[in-house]
């Protein structure tokens, strides 16, 4: 019930400015950075999966929600194997908790 609060303001909160989160695997203990994600003044930021390493990052993406040109590489292998992340477990496979950090503009 908590996570199902907390997914609910963070969309809520989306949808007018960023926020911040770090998700959690409660099965293996995996968890993210902080991403940042949503709108914000300039750029709107999604997470994305280098489907090479298993790093999970945010990325400015366009009005196609594709990733703007010159962000396609992975932050940590520097490949371009980078798709939408699904919220799941790199490790495991099981949906990750979120927990709201912040916000940003």
């Amino acid at each position: 019930m908590k996570n199902h609060y907390f997914r609910t303001l963070f969309n809520r909160l989306i949808i007018s400015m960023g926020a911040t989160a770090i998700f959690k695997c409660e099965k293996c203990g995996f968890e993210t950075d902080e991403l940042s994600l949503g709108p914000g003044f300039a750029v709107f930021l999604e997470a994305f999966i280098c489907q090479d390493c298993h790093n999970i990052m945010e990325k400015p993406i366009n009005d196609d929600w594709t990733i703007l040109e010159g962000h396609e590489e992975c932050d940590r292998c520097g490949k371009s194997n980078l798709i939408k992340w699904d919220n799941t477990c790199p490790n495991c496979g099981v949906f990750m908790e979120l927990e709201p950090v912040g916000m940003w503009d």
